[in-house]
């Protein structure tokens, strides 16, 4: 004989651009107030305006089953248990906002206060761009390294040819005031 009563702990548990969807939980009611059995089924309203949900809920698009990917509408929970449902959303774009209430009706189809509304925002987050990718970070360690290697073969080599012309003996041509005897 009585309606369910008015959820007032809806919350959006998450929400995936990826896949299109969004998570909504609460706690499920009985199908009198609060008490009794569980209420007979959900009926999950959306839109893209605020506003326009607050006071037409009824003329808000519904949830439908084919849109439910986890959950039911039609079996909810025992009274004090959460309830969680995965919708998939219509469209998305770069920035989509929905808003969501519900309200919990009985088998004589007596429906409750439309709940709290929330607010799921569908944003396309791109990965972070990095600068500098790991084959071209690679290329350049190893062109550095390389680098690195040749200018160490070279001052070492130039010291062993310093020291190869010190100790060989010196030579006439190498001392001006010599003059070779006849």
């Amino acid at each position: 004989m009585l309606p369910p009563s008015r959820v007032n702990d809806l919350a959006v548990v998450e929400v995936s651009y990826a896949e299109a969807t969004v998570t909504l939980r609460w706690t499920a009611l009985g199908d009198d107030f609060d008490q009794g059995g569980p209420a007979h089924y959900v009926e999950i309203r959306y839109g893209r305006d605020f506003d326009q949900l607050a006071d037409d809920f009824h003329g808000s698009a519904s949830v439908n089953h084919s849109q439910v990917l986890r959950g039911s509408l039609t079996s909810p929970s025992e009274p004090g248990s959460v309830q969680t449902i995965v919708i998939l959303v219509p469209d998305r774009g770069d920035n989509v906002t929905f808003v969501f209430a519900l309200r919990m009706c009985d088998e004589a189809d007596n429906c409750g206060d439309p709940s709290n509304i929330v607010t799921a925002n569908l944003e396309y987050i791109p990965l972070p761009v990095n600068d500098i990718d790991t084959v071209t970070l690679i290329v350049i360690v190893v062109c550095i390294a390389l680098l690195v290697v040749v200018v160490i073969l070279v001052f070492c080599r130039g010291n062993r040819t310093e020291t190869a012309r010190s100790t060989q003996p010196p030579s006439a041509n190498d001392n001006p005031s010599f003059v070779p005897t006849v």
